[in-house]
């Protein structure tokens, strides 16, 4: 009972819950390999209730050199050769995520961990992590350490954003695409994601025109001529990380770009990636891929099924972010991106669509009821 509370119940209790066992787990009379041993055990038994205790096991008075010496037994188990159950990799995996987010407060843990996390060895810890929270917690592992040597993840944070298909209703997936944010967003490799996205988005825009003859805005500057940013890793923006496939139908673009708004309207929460974002130089060509694709969502919602809410939300949402910073976005070929003044044109423009588009939707559901009105009546 005590366990299931502690794994389930909302942080506050399950702090309270990890002050009652730290005595038990880290006493001060047993060696330190003695109390990783048993921290090891509590996981094994109950791995979500093992992962909850590891998240406050520093807060409530464990030592950090203990904490420390636990990270290396927990990793060098889910390396090791022993049998293990998917949901024990996942606690002792998400258990190490937690000790390494406390610990990098303190300089000199933060420098052991990064010496400790090889490139060679973060990699065969993803491939180890086969669950829905196992990946996610070895990519916020190496975004809070930074260890060297992670190309190799790097690219697959790459493949988890781009290959996004039904992403707005999965969550496991849509842990594991925020994870590969902030790891690409530490390694200095946002800008790059980015483009790639904003491919995409061009990409379904193009084919959002030749379905339905929606126009597309005149660009000023081609993302293919921005500035390569000077990433302290480089990432590959070749083709076969955007799609997967070399012949795709409308759906299937469409369905990627969902995925790809979902994902705007997530960074644009976070101060960090909204920055990263409102600075970058794809910013004016996603934005005006992502209008497009909202009318056609619009436009056709009632008479496609597959047609979603998301780039609507992240058109308007992203439109609200580039009011708020005073960013313009102009479809003429004069001049660069225009930062003196807001556009109030683009904000107006995109609470149009998103009202548009929610009027469109009322209607629809009113003349669905209309019918069920009529025979209650009768």
């Amino acid at each position: 009972m005590l366990l299931s509370t502690l794994a389930n119940d909302h942080s506050q209790v399950a702090q309270k819950i990890t002050r009652l066992l730290i005595p038990s787990y880290f006493p001060s009379k047993v060696s330190i390999e003695e109390a990783c041993n048993r921290c090891v055990t509590l996981i094994k038994r109950s791995p979500m209730a093992g992962a909850r205790f590891c998240e406050f096991a520093m807060l409530e008075g464990a030592s950090p050199k203990s904490l420390m010496e636990l990270v290396r037994v927990l990793i060098g188990l889910v390396l090791s050769n022993e049998k293990l159950h998917a949901d024990q990799i996942e606690g002792l995996l998400i258990a190490a995520a937690s000790l390494c987010n406390n610990l990098v407060s303190e300089p000199c843990y933060k420098n052991a961990l990064k010496e400790f996390f090889t490139g060679g060895k973060v990699k065969c810890l993803f491939a180890a992590a086969s669950t829905g929270h196992a990946q996610p917690s070895v990519l916020n592992i190496c975004s809070v350490v930074s260890p060297d040597d992670v190309a190799g993840l790097v690219e697959e944070c790459m493949s988890l954003v781009t290959n996004c298909c039904g992403l707005p209703k999965n969550v496991e997936m849509q842990a594991k695409v925020r994870s590969a944010h902030r790891l690409l967003l530490s390694y200095s490799g946002f800008d790059d994601m980015f483009d790639s996205l904003t491919w995409l988005l061009q990409k379904a825009a193009y084919r959002c025109h030749v379905k339905f003859g929606v126009e597309i805005p005149k660009q000023r500057v081609s993302p293919g001529k921005r500035k390569k940013c000077k990433s302290s890793v480089k990432i590959s923006a070749k083709r076969k990380h955007v799609g997967g496939k070399n012949s795709t139908t409308f759906e299937y673009d469409y369905s990627i770009a969902v995925g790809i708004a979902c994902q705007i309207k997530d960074l644009v929460v976070s101060k960090d990636s909204r920055e990263a974002i409102l600075g970058s130089q794809a910013l004016e060509s996603s934005f005006l891929a992502l209008k497009v694709i909202s009318e056609v969502s619009i436009e056709h919602c009632i008479s496609c099924e597959y047609m979603d809410t998301s780039p609507v939300l992240a058109y308007s949402g992203l439109a609200l972010h580039m009011s708020l910073q005073n960013i313009s976005i102009s479809t003429n070929d004069s001049g660069s991106k225009n930062s003196e003044g807001t556009d109030s044109s683009s904000i107006l423009e995109a609470s149009c669509i998103f009202f548009s588009f929610t009027f469109v939707l009322l209607k629809s559901l009113f003349s669905m009821t209309l019918p069920c009105i009529f025979v209650f009546d009768q």
